[in-house]
């Protein structure tokens, strides 16, 4: 009997490596037939390696560039035509766009597209008119809209982007869950955890903030940088790790001069680069930060939950949806330095609540987003659109 033959496609290999990581084997192992998309990354090898699926590089940009885009779609046409899957499932804004119009070209049957994040929400004028745009017509081309949690399904109705008949959250929401093996405080390796130690200089007397993501403006990075200039003077003992990499790549995510310039010069900021040991650094850590502009549903929340490290984070979509205020975390309003600074001064001086509202959410973290349950979730919804 033929195998169903399933196409994921993301805009960069990154997102297959590290938000999907195991569900395409996990849907081999079901009776699928994977194939992976992406651009060109070093992570290929890797994803090819662990996933056992065969794969195939479009040049996608994430920037917004017509001509490349054009070029795009086509050669996805032909990979589409060649390969004839039954069912096309994107994931990331430019993938989306480019992989949801090739398919309903193509006559694809069976076309999902994952929504973990709305790039227009940080934008404005034009170019916000023209993500909306992009967005309806990435929508238009699925069959069904995936939204990663309940308050991004509630954007999308909210700004009038899809019929509410095309949305679907899988599970109680998340892309794919976490590995609760993995990301078990158990399980790190002492070997590993004393090079992270000796790397940060660590100090029994001194506590830690941890910030992990891309450094650019949409991250929060200048608001937790300022909160955390205001506060160092009269909380000595703490610094601040910064976990991920520095990029100044397009200019409207970058970063004000005055901020690169303490993350590189201020003694009691680590910029500490792209690391794939972030667990480690999530059991070391007295809290995790999280200040982002917009969020789907943060796969770095369900790792800090499953660690145990106590969270504050901006009061976004996606966030509100696993970290409910004093119960859970911290909240504070997005893109207010003086509300994040209020946040971390009560984490400072409550620091026993912290811990309650961490253990409160490692059990919310354990019943609902376990990687298999959530796998397992979406094979489930895949196999119902395939009977109907």
């Amino acid at each position: 009997m033929r195998k169903t033959k399933l196409l994921r496609i993301t805009t960069v290999p990154m997102s297959l490596n590290i938000l999907l990581t195991n569900q395409m084997r996990f849907m081999e192992k079901k009776g699928f037939e994977v194939l992976a998309v992406s651009s060109k990354g070093p992570e290929i090898d890797k994803i090819v390696k662990r996933e056992g699926v065969r794969y195939f590089t479009v040049p996608f940009s994430r920037k917004i560039s017509p001509i490349t885009d054009f070029y795009c779609l086509l050669k996805l046409i032909f990979l589409i035509l060649k390969k004839k899957p039954d069912m096309v499932h994107t994931h990331t804004p430019k993938a989306g766009l480019i992989g949801m119009l090739a398919s309903k070209i193509c006559g694809v049957k069976y076309r999902f597209h994952t929504v973990a994040g709305l790039p227009f929400m940080t934008s404005k004028g034009l170019k916000r008119k023209l993500l909306i745009l992009i967005e309806k017509l990435t929508y238009w081309s699925s069959n069904y809209v995936l939204p990663n949690s309940e308050s991004m399904r509630g954007v999308i109705l909210e700004y009038k982007l899809v019929d509410t008949n095309k949305i679907k959250i899988i599970g109680f929401g998340s892309s794919n869950g976490i590995d609760l093996d993995e990301f078990n405080p158990q399980a790190l390796k002492s070997k590993i955890t004393n090079k992270i130690l000796n790397k940060i200089n660590h100090s029994k007397d001194k506590k830690y903030l941890l910030f992990v993501g891309r450094v650019v403006k949409d991250k929060g990075v200048t608001e937790l940088v300022d909160a955390f200039i205001n506060l160092e003077k009269r909380f000595e003992n703490y610094t601040l790790l910064i976990v991920g990499p520095i990029e100044n790549i397009r200019k409207e995510e970058g970063i004000p001069l005055h901020i690169l310039d303490e993350i590189e010069n201020n003694p009691r900021i680590m910029a500490l680069g792209w690391s794939d040991d972030v667990k480690y650094y999530l059991d070391i850590a007295d809290f995790l930060i999280h200040p982002s502009y917009r969020e789907g549903f943060p796969n770095v929340l369900l790792q800090a939950g499953a660690m145990g490290c106590p969270i504050i984070c901006s009061d976004i979509p996606g966030n509100i949806d696993m970290v409910e205020h004093k119960i859970t975390g911290l909240l504070f309003k997005s893109e207010d330095t003086r509300d994040l600074q209020n946040k971390l001064e009560f984490a400072f001086h409550n620091r026993d609540k912290m811990i309650i509202y961490a253990n409160n959410f490692l059990d919310i973290v354990k019943k609902k987003f376990n990687r298999e349950t959530v796998q397992q979730e979406l094979y489930n919804f895949y196999i119902q659109k395939l009977n109907e």
